[in-house]
């Protein structure tokens, strides 16, 4: 009986320890997410083009988009999918997957799509030839940059996003006890990580779960 009431201590032990260090992982994940999303992003890379109409986009190159990887995941892979580039309705499309290592050592996986518009020569009326391949990858890949928390205040309002709030460890674990069991016959397990992964990033909210899934509680 003492063996067993031991054995019995050691695995509540045990889960109490695992549960609090998969809190921390989703704290320490939580606030390296919130400082990413909004880190300003040095005026020196910033490029501005012109568009039609007089408006002009900021923007920022390939190159800012590894360095940024480089400094904030060191630990990354990104590839595009050779057989997704298509022309459509006038654009070059493609897929790519971007995966990181955090320091938690928690793998992410990110694929998101590119797209450039294709541009016509006004006199004769055929495409002007360009790398519309390459820079269709690189639209694809920082998008995914940006998925991650990179250059949102290129990319988005965020000086306007003050009430901007991401899940807490409540939220984690309603998560968990609600969505999961919902969705998981669903979805295959790089899908499950992927939606999860973008609810702790705070692009996916409870409130677009609960109205998408109708879940009370």
């Amino acid at each position: 009986m003492n063996n067993l009431a031991n054995r019995d201590d050691t695995n509540l032990f045990f889960e109490e320890h695992a549960q609090d260090l998969i809190k921390k992982r989703f704290d320490d994940a939580k606030k390296t997410n919130i400082d990413n999303r909004f880190e300003k992003t040095n005026e020196a890379s910033i490029k501005i083009r012109e568009g039609k109409g007089g408006q002009r986009w900021r923007y920022i190159s390939r190159i800012d988009a590894l360095q940024w990887l480089d400094k904030h995941f060191p630990l990354w892979s990104w590839n595009t999918d050779p057989n997704s580039f298509r022309e459509y309705a006038g654009y070059v499309q493609c897929v790519g997957t971007l995966e990181v290592k955090t320091e938690q050592l928690v793998t992410r996986s990110i694929t998101t799509y590119g797209s450039v518009e294709i541009r016509i020569n006004s006199t004769t009326g055929q495409p002007v030839m360009m790398t519309y391949a390459k820079n269709c990858d690189t639209d694809a890949l920082k998008r995914a940059v940006f998925t991650l928390g990179g250059f949102s205040d290129i990319y988005s309002d965020i000086d306007d996003e003050t009430d901007f709030e991401m899940p807490t460890s409540n939220d984690i674990m309603w998560y968990f006890d609600k969505v999961i069991p919902l969705v998981r016959n669903d979805m295959d397990g790089r899908k499950l990580a992927d939606k999860f992964m973008k609810f702790l990033a705070g692009t996916i909210t409870k409130e677009i779960i609960v109205e998408k899934l109708g879940i009370r509680g």
